[in-house]
């Protein structure tokens, strides 16, 4: 379920969601879906009685006999006729859905998203008394509760509300979870086994599905500028070190409001929202792999040039003297490089996968100089800070951020790291870094 999945204003016969079913999924994305559970769940989920897979009618008798679970074979995707007896499928689950509330407001896109999320009871309780999470709370049969959470709160809720849709409430995304791997065989597994990286090749980005190189070749939007470069298969591979960075503008501005707490407090009632208007990436010897501006698909409310270096220019085709892509094509360049393997390099990643609205690699193959010079429980620190002190260079002098200049010094940061760890003076190194900055007020 997607952004193309809605509810129909005009349509009073509005589907339900599955809340399991059986299928058998490929590498390659075939799935294949043999049967689909109708909504039974016991009453500790709040639902007492078998649902219809679809909500009757609204002038339908409430005493009307519900229709039966959804029991034909039904194809989704490509490929041969699913079988219902395959000794391939396994069961899943779902786990948790986004929704888009309809806030009444007159403008059409003010639709606040809530998330329905199953979770392991053993965690939540875990979690909330400050203790380890056992290994239990693992295990997909585990018990479960489910809670409902937005930006500001977090409340119990029920299978039932997670799966029912209204006229105020349409889906956005549905995550399902295998919880059944009796029947897959090992020959299964096995021939769905996904490769180790390799050093990238046409071959080998065609057999892995990554992200066609064929991206780097976007002709810039701007009229004033060349396309970025062609396509590059020489680009770094599997454990090749590139570093990135990026620059925001404001879209929606946060809106607070000054209540009577203790000192005066400033509430946030709607979060403040981002997005991505430059991204940059460089090699481990810091030449340029991309260097993109964002053509905003929204209006942009502060640009924030004091620290993001960015001016209503740099973003408009007319005027603009950068490669301008649309956001999708940048988030494709990086994301080419992840599924390629590559270690990535950066300082805050967080913020920058979360606003580009990209997974970030797996552990390993993401370095965040944020928290390679951090102590637990102790504050993070600057880009700025550490490149003065442990470098003896000065960065964001002029216009603020430069996300070229940022990548490359999230770079020199990472090399100086792993010169540390060699010389076995890190954890020294980082106690200075501390009380330096106590003593100068992380002035630099």
């Amino acid at each position: 379920v997607n952004d193309d999945v809605v509810v129909d204003d005009d349509d009073d016969e509005r589907p339900w969601l599955a809340a399991s079913f059986r299928a058998r999924v490929d590498r390659d994305g075939r799935c294949q879906v043999f049967e689909r559970d109708s909504l039974v769940v016991d009453d500790d989920d709040g639902v007492s009685s078998t649902e219809p897979d679809k909500p009757p009618d609204d002038d339908q008798d409430e005493e009307a006999t519900p229709s039966p679970p959804m029991q034909e074979h039904a194809w989704i995707g490509t490929g041969d006729a699913a079988v219902a007896e395959d000794a391939d499928a396994a069961e899943y689950r779902v786990d948790a859905v986004v929704a888009a509330i309809d806030r009444g407001a007159a403008d059409d896109d003010d639709r606040g998203l809530v998330v329905h999320a199953r979770v392991a009871t053993a965690e939540f309780e875990a979690r909330r008394a400050g203790t380890t999470t056992p290994a239990s709370a693992a295990d997909a049969r585990s018990p479960t509760r489910w809670l409902l959470a937005n930006d500001f709160l977090v409340e119990d809720s029920t299978l039932r509300d997670a799966l029912s849709e209204a006229r105020w409430k349409a889906p956005r995304a549905v995550v399902y979870r295998r919880v059944d791997d009796a029947g897959v065989t090992a020959a299964h597994k096995a021939k769905n086994a996904v490769p180790p990286p390799a050093r990238s090749t046409r071959a080998t980005d065609d057999a892995r599905k990554v992200v066609s190189p064929a991206v780097f070749a976007t002709p810039s939007l701007a009229a004033h500028t060349p396309r970025s470069h062609g396509p590059l298969y020489d680009n770094p591979g599997a454990g090749e070190i590139v570093a990135f960075d990026s620059e925001f503008v404001t879209v929606e501005a946060a809106d607070f409001s000054t209540a009577r707490f203790a000192g005066g407090s400033r509430v946030a009632t709607r979060l403040g929202r981002q997005m991505v208007a430059r991204l940059s990436c460089v090699d481990a010897e810091e030449r340029v792999l991309f260097d993109d501006y964002i053509l905003p698909d929204e209006r942009i409310v502060d640009y924030a040039t004091r620290f993001s270096g960015i001016e209503p220019a740099d973003l408009d085709p007319a005027t603009s003297s950068h490669v301008l892509v649309t956001r999708l094509t940048a988030r494709l360049k990086l994301k080419h490089l992840v599924d390629r393997g590559c270690v990535v390099v950066g300082h805050g990643t967080a913020a920058d996968f979360r606003v580009l609205n990209l997974a970030p690699p797996r552990p390993d193959k993401l370095m965040d100089t944020v928290k390679l010079f951090s102590r637990p429980g102790d504050r993070k620190i600057a880009l700025r800070f550490l490149v003065a002190r442990l470098l003896g260079e000065a960065i964001q002098e002029d216009r603020g951020h430069d996300s070229i200049e940022d990548a490359r010094a999230a770079l020199r940061l990472y090399k100086k790291y792993r010169d540390l760890v060699a010389a076995g003076t890190l954890r020294a190194t980082i106690d200075d870094l501390y009380d330096f900055g106590r003593a100068v007020d992380w002035v630099c």
